[in-house]
């Protein structure tokens, strides 16, 4: 990847505490089901709707895949049981 804020995130650029936060969310998502092919995505889209930050190169469909398999992924979780 590039210089972008997500890129940073994973790396650590914003500090261990961020680095932390970043890796405690993919830790969620794949505990939630979503597998690696869809992690970026739904990592993106999470971030984006959270601080209102999207980068210039972020691509509107993107981030609709992104949120789309949120949406998806957490239905089951609002069906009673």
């Amino acid at each position: 990847g590039g210089g972008g804020a997500l890129e940073l995130l994973h790396r650590g650029a914003f500090g261990r505490e961020a680095s932390r936060l970043v890796a405690a969310v993919i830790d969620l998502l794949r505990e939630g089901g979503f597998g690696d092919a869809h992690l970026d995505a739904c990592f993106g889209a999470l971030f984006i709707y959270v601080t209102g930050y999207a980068e210039q190169s972020t691509k509107s469909d993107v981030f609709e895949i992104g949120l789309t398999a949120l949406i998806q992924g957490l239905k089951p979780l609002a069906r009673p049981q």
